[in-house]
Formats: structure tokens, sequence, C-alpha cells
């Protein structure tokens, strides 16, 4: 699939399936030195030898929810921030609904560690952009330079269906308001979908023609993802 969309390198997040058994995902990242790396998802009482172990086989951050299980719940992001700064590690939170993020925003703008908010914080094509929480995420984005935002899966989150000009809005909104803050994400291989399955091209292209600016959309794709993840410099 990276080699069809011409990616490099990629970053690999644990799947639910896999709980917190994160071995499949390290011997991934074995296999193709310097092309992957990793976001964890650990049990909440994990040491710290387990931790710099993760560390030294390619684990850049954890995933952190407050709907997919197993997780580790949004409730800790203060404690486990604290826990991976030594490694320079991030978080990635995962909501239910974007609705559900003003509630954790104090605790967002302190955390010791950058922040990225998985799928926009999972705002659809029905949350408006000045409603509570695609505002709330917009303003932590603008007014928190430790606040990243990666955009992902709007094809679940459209009620239009491909091209998905509905997710338009929201995707421009961001590109205003911190574009050297924003990743791309694919959702290969798109779980937790009950619709037809979308193309992987599709849905580059569709990203391709909301950024349009060549170079915009290399600081997503490439620069971006360079510093939050620590990829070594793209020759």
């Amino acid at each position: 699939m990276l080699d069809t969309l011409g990616f490099d390198r990629a970053v690999l997040v644990q799947g639910s399936a896999q709980g917190t058994d994160n071995q499949i995902l390290l011997d991934a990242i074995a296999k193709y030195p310097g092309r992957f790396l990793g976001i964890a998802v650990v049990r909440t009482d994990i040491g710290d030898d387990e931790l710099s172990a993760l560390n030294a086989g390619g684990i850049r951050g954890i995933r952190m929810s407050n709907t997919l299980h197993p997780a580790v719940p949004l409730s800790l992001v203060k404690e486990f921030g604290d826990r991976v700064k030594p490694l320079g590690w991030h978080l990635q939170l995962h909501f239910t609904r974007v609705h559900d993020l003003p509630a954790l925003r104090e605790t967002i703008e302190t955390s010791p560690v950058p922040i990225l908010l998985d799928h926009a914080a999972s705002a659809t094509s029905q949350d408006a952009l000045d409603g509570p929480g695609v505002k709330c995420m917009l303003e932590l984005a603008r007014d928190n330079p430790h606040v990243w935002v990666k955009i992902a899966a709007y094809y679940r989150r459209s009620q239009a269906g491909p091209p998905y000009a509905d997710m338009q809005p929201l995707v421009h909104a961001l590109l205003s308001t911190c574009a050297d803050r924003l990743v791309w994400g694919s959702n290969w291989p798109h779980p937790v979908h009950n619709r037809e399955v979308p193309d992987d091209t599709d849905l580059l292209d569709v990203f391709d023609g909301w950024v349009g600016d060549p170079d915009l959309r290399k600081r997503i794709l490439v620069d971006n993802p360079q510093r939050l993840f620590g990829f070594s410099a793209a020759t």
C-alpha cells in the first residue's frame, strides 16, 4: 500500500485486536529498519523498563482513548506524560466524539509532552466549526505549540460520502490554524467501518486536492511527521 501511494516511511499504530501485546508492531518495525516507527497501546501498570524496551524497538508514543479497549484512559494523560517525557514521546488521544474534547482542555494545555489529536478529535461533517468541540480543537491547536492534529478517517466522519466534500471546511480550518502541526493518516486497513472500504489512492487524492500547495503538502506528509515522530531527515 505504501509503495502504491509513493510513501517511503510510515507510523504504525497498534490495533485494538492485539490488545497491549505490541510484539507484532515491534516485529514490523524491525523488519524494515528506518521505514517504520510505532505508537503503542500499553497496560496502565507498565514498568519503566518495558517503556524503555519499546523505545528501543521504535515506539514513539502511546495511544490513549476514552472509547477503544484496551487503551490507557484519558484521565491518565498527566501521569503518562510525565512518564514518557524522558523518552521524547508524545501521547495520541482518541475521542469518541469531538464533544468530549472540552472537558480535557486544561489537561491538554498543561501536558508535559506533545499531544496528537487523533482523527481530528473525531470531528464529523455535522459538527459546526463554531461548535464547542471543533472550536476547542482549533483554539488548542492555535494557542499551544505542543498540540498537533492528525487528519485521518475523514471517510468515516463524512455524511456525504466520496469525495467527502462536506469534510473540506474542517480541513481548511485546520490548515489555516496549525499547518505546521498537522499530519496525515490513511487509517489503513480501515477497521470499524461498515460501509464500502475506500481506496487509499482515492483518499490521498482527496487530501492532495484539499491542500493544493505542494510545499504545504510536503510539510504535512514529510516535515511535520519527521519532527513529531523523530524520523531522520528525509533524503
